[in-house]
């Protein structure tokens, strides 16, 4: 699998964690297109289509886009208990892509060709 076969699953699941976390789907959209990658792929390149956007995506995690989600309780309503708990599982998280950016140098667990 390569191309929109790849990327479509990735940058639904990402758009569907930013939605996870409180944002419409119009913010989630703005939040993935912003966060993305532009023109990481030499446009002579045969990878590159014509009408491609050229946009490889990335869920912003590394860059504590989490963070404002945890810390403001009002938000989304979390209490302590959820608020641990959701602190707990992205550290396990963040464990995994640290290992995995650690392969080769780079991201493959939070980036894709979008």
């Amino acid at each position: 699998m390569s191309g929109t076969s790849m990327a479509s699953p990735a940058v639904a699941g990402t758009i569907a964690m930013f939605m996870g976390m409180g944002d419409t789907v119009e913010a989630a959209m703005e939040k993935v297109t912003a966060l993305a990658t532009v023109d990481a792929i030499d446009r002579r390149s045969t990878l590159v289509k014509p009408r491609s956007p050229n946009l490889i995506a990335y869920n912003g995690l590394d860059l504590g886009i989490r963070k404002e989600y945890v810390d403001d309780d009002s938000a989304n309503g979390s209490d302590d208990d959820t608020e641990s708990l959701l602190n707990e599982n992205l550290s396990t998280t963040e464990k995994i892509y640290s290992s995995l950016r650690n392969l080769n140098g780079r991201s493959p667990a939070n980036t894709t060709d979008i």
